[in-house]
């Protein structure tokens, strides 16, 4: 079984995220909507965090300078 992800603001009906439907909008935050009644659905949880891109931008640059310097020292 899929782990219960969204809930239905109208009927209160539970379900899991490849359950529900899902209405993109050009330029817009996708819509979550019940299979059973077609009203909006709520992500339980909260909503996703969307990951900064500076973020990544500075994880990215990390990755090949922590790789040479662990490599150097073993060199040494």
């Amino acid at each position: 079984h899929a782990p219960v992800t969204f809930k239905c603001t109208h009927c209160s009906e539970v379900m899991c995220s490849s359950c529900v439907h899902v209405l993109r909008r050009k330029g817009g935050q996708p819509l979550f909507l019940c299979p059973l009644c077609s009203h909006k659905c709520q992500r339980l949880g909260g909503e996703k965090k969307k990951k900064a891109f500076m973020e990544f931008l500075q994880r990215t640059a990390k990755l090949p300078w922590a790789y040479l310097a662990g490599r150097s020292k073993r060199d040494e």
